[in-house]
């Protein structure tokens, strides 16, 4: 009878690691019915099942020894006999008097529903008793109840015990107490609510501090710019003075022209520092910001650029710094030109301000294994072991309210992002050594030639439209002096209806305009000539490019303010395409 249980139990004990135990019926030589408690196990040393197995038959005389061994196991036992019309309770052990407050004598010829009550699982209750009834093994999860009322969870499982003709005389159920057991799930289960609400709150206020954090780091970014701004301000108002005071008669045309020289590099970059909030996360450059860089013309643009710093103002509080430069390679390499300025600018304000009394700057350029080495090396205060471990984090800074720490990171960023190497040695009271290298730039034929090709396209009939006089005036300029014939309108609607009535090749507008705006402008423009190409000239020109969200209509994006170089090529390749 019991071959389909055997069989299931040998395969639950295949995928167990501990053993399986249960009642199993077997016949003995004799032909009689025996009983026994198996466990049933794998073992690891073969691939075989481990049987071993008690004998508990009643035999004619062993209810008394079975009433009395049940009184030595802990959990509450109860002992159901055969009677005319089914099981009926006949004995609990001391363990289920304990537990539930009910003797013997108090559920003697009861069943199991003695025990149950509003909130027992009538379902599991039903195929319990069904299971007693056709004398099968059963467990059950069963809310019981004590005598006074309270309900309690318990692991309820019952066994028929057989006599030797294999009739089942008595069944045995087991009530294991598992309220506790419950009670800490239910616990744990309310853990896990709160637990959640709490990572909730936290991811809440996570997004909370990271939105005030980057407020911060923005401000502190913002201050940055400010500095570098004011850096970069000095020479231009400087030379932009001197240009103005200076009497005609004793203008020298080359010292003028060094003179807007470096006005239009302080400009330029100034231009690059407004887009470091977006260069300083950026992940690598785009290759059309990309140039041939001539390390000598930069050294010197560096060091005219930072001389009101190393040379005025330390001479104004009587301190003297030494300026050297040392390029010894011819090579190129292929960088931002703005950025990398920048970078060395920044530098050398810091040597200049790490600089108390008398000292150097210099600036060596060299080649080392088929790269370019630049050292920027000062003779200052150097940096204790803690400011040398934490002076490439952002926001770091030793100068209190005047610093914003973002400068040697900034500087560490770009380097990376030119596939450039990055190292500072320091020492304290002795100096710091800046040491960057580069690849060396392949040059093509192509761009040996970029540089000398002459611009023999056409000249091009442009509308400009800017709500901007100034920006007006100045782009006009840049492409007039190119050759092009240029219109200039304030008024967006104005230029519409002068293109309904005029023949452009091209047409360059800003996007913020009042009244109509420079998507609107060329929506209503392509209407009319599908053919014509359209350049956008815009603040959110490096945001849009970012973005990948070209706006529609739009055939070219640029960044104001926009480099001629830059200007030229691009109307260059568009004369090109109309020869």
């Amino acid at each position: 009878e019991d071959v389909d249980l055997a069989q299931s139990l040998f395969k639950k004990a295949v995928d167990s690691e501990r053993p399986v135990r249960s009642l199993l019926r077997l016949k003995a030589k004799d032909g009689s019915i025996r009983t026994l408690m198996t466990s049933i196990e794998s073992r690891d040393d073969s691939p075989s099942l481990l049987l071993t197995g008690k004998e508990i038959t009643l035999h004619n005389g062993n209810s008394d020894l079975l009433t009395s061994s049940i009184e030595l196991i802990q959990e509450g036992i109860i002992i159901l006999a055969r009677e005319k019309d089914g099981f009926r309770i006949r004995h609990v052990n001391q363990a289920f008097e304990n537990k539930t407050g009910y003797k013997t004598a108090d559920a003697k010829g009861s069943t199991i529903s003695k025990f149950t009550g509003p909130k027992t699982n009538a379902r599991a209750l039903e195929e319990f008793e069904k299971a007693v009834t056709h004398e099968a093994q059963h467990e059950s999860e069963l809310i019981l109840y004590r005598k006074n009322g309270d309900p309690f969870w318990t692991k309820t499982s019952m066994y028929p015990l057989r006599n030797d003709e294999g009739v089942a005389t008595h069944c045995v159920i087991v009530i294991e107490d598992t309220s506790e057991i419950k009670a800490v799930a239910e616990e744990l289960a309310q853990k896990n609510i709160e637990l959640e609400k709490a990572v909730a709150n936290l991811k809440q206020t996570q997004k909370t501090v990271v939105r005030q954090e980057n407020l911060r780091a923005l401000g502190q970014m913002a201050s940055g710019i400010a500095h570098d701004f004011n850096n970069l301000l000095a020479p231009i108002l400087g030379f932009s003075e001197l240009l103005l005071n200076t009497p005609a008669p004793a203008r020298d045309n080359a010292k003028l022209e060094s003179f807007l020289k470096k006005i239009q590099v302080a400009a330029q970059d100034g231009a690059a520092v407004v887009s470091r909030l977006r260069e300083f996360y950026r992940s690598q450059n785009n290759d059309e910001d990309l140039t041939l860089i001539q390390l000598p013309i930069l050294i010197d643009q560096v060091k005219e650029l930072t001389r009101h710093r190393w040379k005025n103002q330390a001479e104004a509080q009587g301190t003297s710094i030494n300026f050297i430069t040392d390029v010894s390679t011819r090579h190129q390499i292929l960088a931002n030109e703005p950025e990398l300025r920048q970078v060395l600018t920044n530098l050398v304000i810091n040597a200049v301000d790490a600089t108390n009394g008398t000292g150097s700057i210099t600036i060596r350029v060299f080649d080392e294994r088929r790269r370019v080495r630049i050292d920027v090396v000062d003779t200052g205060c150097g940096m204790p072991s803690e400011v040398r471990k934490n002076c490439l984090e952002p926001f770091y800074t030793t100068k209190g309210k005047l610093g914003t720490g973002l400068g040697l990171s900034i500087v560490y960023g770009v380097v990376q992002r030119l596939n450039g190497k990055f190292d500072i040695d320091s020492k304290e009271g002795e100096g710091t050594s800046i040491r960057m290298s580069f690849p060396i730039a392949r040059i093509t034929d192509s761009d040996e030639q970029a540089g000398d090709s002459d611009d023999t396209h056409k000249a091009l009939k442009v509308m400009l439209v800017d709500d901007e006089e100034v920006l007006l005036e100045v782009v006009s300029e840049l492409l007039t002096t190119s050759g092009h014939d240029v219109s200039q309108f304030s008024n967006p609607r104005l230029a519409l209806e002068t293109f309904k009535n005029a023949d452009y090749d091209l047409v360059i507008t800003d996007r913020a305009m009042p009244d109509m705006s420079g998507d609107q402008l060329a929506k209503e423009i392509r209407s009319i000539d599908p053919e014509v190409a359209i350049f956008m000239i815009t603040g959110f020109g490096d945001l849009i490019k970012e973005t990948g969200k070209i706006p529609e209509n739009i055939d070219e994006v640029l960044s104001k303010p926009v480099p001629l170089d830059l200007l030229r090529r691009k109307l260059s390749e568009l004369a090109s395409g109309a020869n």
